[in-house]
């Protein structure tokens, strides 16, 4: 519902108004390199992380225990053997 005194521009009314305006003026032009800068550094932050990040595995079972550490791309692992009696 419309406030009172509202109007209404008709379709065909719409359609001339948008035909007379300049292609530059129905949408505006940002400049968008700084936030693609921003979005860019964050990825290879994220990137990073991801890369670098560090994960511990653990197993104990009735044979024994290992621990793995896996530090970026590096492996780590360590064995005891028998800890059960």
């Amino acid at each position: 519902m419309l406030p009172y005194g509202a109007s209404v521009i008709p379709n065909d009314e719409t359609v001339a108004m948008l035909s007379q305006m300049e292609p530059t003026q129905s949408m505006p032009v940002f400049d968008t390199s700084r936030l693609e800068d921003k979005i860019e550094s964050k990825f290879n932050q994220l990137a990073d992380v991801v890369k670098n990040k560090k994960e511990i595995h653990l197993n104990i079972t009735e044979e024994g225990m290992w621990l793995a550490v896996q530090n970026g791309t590096n492996y780590t692992k360590y064995v005891n053997k028998k800890i059960l009696n």
